[in-house]
């Protein structure tokens, strides 16, 4: 995502949030760039993961399964209900 200029990514605007305004400008200034370089990308990442970015991203998207895996309960149980269940269940793993 550093690489491809995805600065909406939770983790590097939860990073962001939570960086020292120094490490966020220089975060800041490496994801605006057009073209990033593979140790610009690894300063990224060792800045990211000064924080808990990664840990609060994980809790946000597992509420989140969990809101709507609770949803489906009140659904008729069928076939697309159980697809949509093991939807969930593949993003929770493959966030992991």
């Amino acid at each position: 995502d550093i690489k491809e200029g995805k600065g909406g990514n939770i983790i590097i605007l939860l990073a962001l949030k939570e960086l020292e305004p120094a490490d966020r400008k220089r975060l800041s200034g490496i994801l605006r760039k057009d073209s990033i370089k593979g140790e610009e990308i690894k300063e990224a990442i060792r800045m990211i993961k000064k924080t808990n970015s990664l840990k609060l991203a994980s809790e946000i998207s597992e509420n989140y399964i969990k809101k709507a895996r609770k949803s489906l309960d009140c659904l008729p149980q069928n076939k697309w209900n159980d697809l949509l269940q093991e939807i969930a269940e593949f993003v929770i793993t493959r966030e992991r």
